[in-house]
């Protein structure tokens, strides 16, 4: 069954990272484990440079600062208030339904004694 180009371009690379030779004309040494795994390493560590370059680069962050952007201006036309400032209306609220209670209950009681 022959081998096609392709398959043999594969195995001869995968082969390069477990043999090495200084003159091409010498048979291949086998690499020691500890040379693999540092070969292992710098391709490791040159892929997540390269895509953590890809992604400081990419307009993605773009996007989302101006998402931000559009949506902050679109929050200030709808004036809205921020959670504090609901709250703190909230107990003023409070605060005031009780004193109209309690001035309520004390027309009642005038219009009582009448």
């Amino acid at each position: 069954m022959p081998v096609t180009p392709i398959l043999s371009t594969q195995i001869k690379i995968r082969l390069c990272v477990f043999f090495t030779t200084s003159n091409p004309l010498e048979m291949p040494t086998m690499q020691k484990p500890g040379e693999i795994f540092e070969q292992i390493q710098r391709i490791a560590n040159d892929m997540q440079n390269k895509v953590g370059e890809a992604i400081r680069n990419s307009p993605a962050q773009e996007i989302e600062k101006n998402a931000r952007a559009m949506m902050n201006q679109g929050f200030q036309k709808m004036d809205l208030v921020t959670r504090e400032e609901f709250e703190l209306q909230t107990k003023v609220l409070a605060k005031t339904r009780e004193k109209l209670e309690a001035l309520e209950a004390k027309v009642a009681a005038l219009e009582k004694s009448q």
